[in-house]
């Protein structure tokens, strides 16, 4: 087996692999992007309250909810602070301090990198066939 050969064989599993896995990847991503639904922004305050921290917020009615302060990005934050928190429409008491943007991204940035090199090799497969 020679170099050529090795190389097209390695082509032939990049082939495989990008062409499966990324489409694969990517419909897995799409899909969490669609069932995350939409969320609402707005700023949440922690206060004290349950024995330990909470984050309070308004919703778009005008009505109260509030969470334990437990997430990253309430951590060591005082009572008073300021907090971004997202939430949903239809049920404002499910929330958030993550943005909801990051939902599915590293999937989607996998998933297209794999198809990428899947129609890189592909594409070197094919001239290896006339080299």
């Amino acid at each position: 087996m020679d170099a050529i050969d090795t190389l097209a064989v390695i082509s032939e599993l990049f082939t495989w692999i990008g062409l499966l896995g990324g489409p694969v990847l990517l419909a897995i991503g799409f899909l969490i992007r669609a069932t995350s639904g939409t969320w609402e922004k707005t700023t949440g305050v922690i206060g004290t309250g349950g024995g330990g921290n909470v984050l309070r917020w308004f919703d778009t009615d005008g009505d109260v909810h509030q969470t334990d302060a437990t997430s990253h990005e309430c951590e060591g934050l005082e009572p008073g602070s300021d907090v971004t928190v997202y939430f949903r429409r239809r049920r404002p008491q499910v929330s958030r301090t993550d943005s909801p943007d990051h939902d599915g991204r590293a999937i989607l940035a996998t998933g297209w990198v794999l198809l990428g090199l899947g129609i890189l090799a592909a594409i070197v497969g094919l001239a290896l066939l006339f080299a």
